[in-house]
């Protein structure tokens, strides 16, 4: 968990999770970089601010991995 940090909370600063979809066949190191750019937008650029709790991989159901990937899934 080295990318945790604490920082000040603004009174205007709003609690999100983030969650993001795939079939994550094979999950590799981009699916948790998109995460954490989102995480540092919202947190650092975004106005106003968000706090992010949490960022989730949410796989997709093995039959839409299946009619998209065939026999290989």
């Amino acid at each position: 968990m080295k990318n945790c940090t604490k920082r000040r909370l603004a009174d205007s600063d709003q609690n999100c999770v983030l969650i993001t979809t795939g079939s994550f066949n094979p999950i590799h190191p981009s699916h948790l970089q998109n995460l954490l750019r989102v995480k540092q937008y919202l947190e650092d650029e975004h106005q106003p601010s968000w706090n992010v709790l949490a960022g989730y991989l949410s796989p997709t159901h093995d039959s839409y991995v299946r009619s998209k990937l065939g026999d290989s899934a």
